[in-house]
């Protein structure tokens, strides 16, 4: 497979290799807010800025008004978990035509989760958790529950990756994550339990991202027949269908292979319960044999899409996936995208104080007026909030927007 050149850079200067191509080289964004002062209120005001240093108040070029509307930002984190069981070290299989080079399953994961937070990094607070835990070289437990490896900070500011090169949060992240070689089962339940805690704890409005190749499983407690055995699943224990290999018994594998289906939902669900989605994205290479079990765990998370296959996974895949599918590194750096950009900006705009008139409020994308229209353009949803909608909503969810101003004292443009 061909690997993107920003992947490259990005993850050689962290120190570690990796690939995953985004569509788009999105721009960078800035922190939720700065502080700006007002002419007409003459006071330090919380103003959502994105990008460069913000616009003057007081009728600049191509803004009309006197006074920005303070947004009240709303903090986001970002929690990626992990899979870094065995299956996570094999190559993804791809034809290699135009002198790239193959890369792991992991590796790829690791550049799309550089790809998504130079995009939006700076706009959000991030940190990852991999499962299972270390593995002794003397040890024959597979399946130690997963572990915070990058506690949750404030994503790097646009200065720091300007260049499109990672900041030193990222560059951390980065190297931490590398520092992890696969191996392995796939403890998912136990290991979001270990750090649901963590999650539960964070300011804002949370989000995780669990990037696997497969199903869980590791629950010691668990007994299967051959149809929920892994190993039968995936016709890798050379014996015939009807042979359960997971029995213990047979010498061949044991239990902790039987899928771990209920509790794996049941710790996602509690999560959603409590306030925090979890994407489920397919790793290239999952067995489509899991594909009803990550919708459920999708479902549970609260986050299952339908309708679009395009967006959610390659050509031929069910339009009614409950969670996201990719075939390669840079379907998965889209949809890692698609998932960053959606939940760090919002077309839903809390003001923090209602303006003198709503008829005299106009809203700028980077010193373009957004026009009053409540179809494709901008609506009134409160005295003290806004929401963007249409095409409008989709120019500012692609990343390519940097500065998204409220602003005070001229009439409403309209249609």
């Amino acid at each position: 497979m061909r690997l993107c050149a920003r992947s490259l850079l990005a993850l050689a200067a962290a120190g570690v290799l990796g690939s995953g191509c985004t569509h788009e080289n999105h721009a960078p964004f800035a922190s939720t807010s700065i502080t700006t002062r007002t002419k007409d209120a003459g006071s330090d005001v919380n103003v959502l800025h994105v990008g460069p240093p913000p616009l003057p108040a007081t009728d600049a070029p191509g803004i009309c008004g006197r006074t920005i509307v303070p947004i009240a930002a709303t903090p986001v984190n970002l929690y990626f978990i992990l899979d870094a069981s065995g299956s996570m070290s094999t190559l993804i299989d791809s034809a290699d035509t135009n002198g790239g080079i193959e890369i792991s399953r992991y590796d790829a994961a690791r550049a799309a989760i550089s790809d998504v937070l130079l995009a939006v990094g700076s706009r959000v607070s991030f940190g990852a958790a991999v499962f299972p835990g270390p593995i002794t070289g003397d040890s024959t437990d597979e399946c130690p529950a997963g572990m915070e490896v990058f506690p949750t900070q404030q994503g790097d500011p646009p200065s720091a990756t300007a260049s499109g090169q990672p900041g030193p949060h990222l560059k951390t992240l980065l190297r931490v994550l590398g520092a992890r070689p696969p191996s392995g089962l796939t403890p998912t339940a136990a290991s979001i339990e270990a750090v649901k805690n963590n999650l539960l704890a964070l300011e804002g409005k949370t989000y995780a991202i669990l990037l696997t190749d497969g199903a869980p499983n590791c629950d010691a407690n668990a007994d299967c027949n051959a149809s929920t055995c892994t190993v039968n699943i995936e016709a890798s224990c050379g014996q015939p269908p009807s042979v359960n290999c997971c029995d213990p018994r047979l010498g061949l594998y044991d239990y902790r292979w039987c899928l771990d289906s209920d509790p794996t939902i049941l710790a996602v669900k509690d999560l959603a319960d409590n306030g925090v989605k979890t994407y489920v994205i397919g790793m290239p290479g999952t067995p489509p044999a899991y594909s009803a079990l990550l919708n459920r765990v999708a479902q549970a998370g609260g986050t299952a899409q339908r309708g679009d296959a395009g967006v959610l996974s390659d050509a031929g895949a069910s339009s009614d996936a409950g969670y996201y599918l990719a075939g390669d590194a840079a379907k998965l750096s889209a949809h890692l995208q698609h998932i960053g950009l959606s939940v760090a900006i919002s077309c839903d705009v809390p003001l923090a104080e209602a303006p003198p008139s709503r008829d005299l409020v106009n809203v700028y994308f980077d010193q373009s007026v957004v026009p009053l229209d409540a179809t494709d353009g901008w609506a009134w949803t409160s005295d003290t909030s806004i929401s963007i909608v249409g095409s409008a909503c989709n120019e500012l969810q692609s990343g390519r927007i940097q500065e998204i101003q409220v602003v005070a004292g001229c009439p409403s443009v309209t249609r």
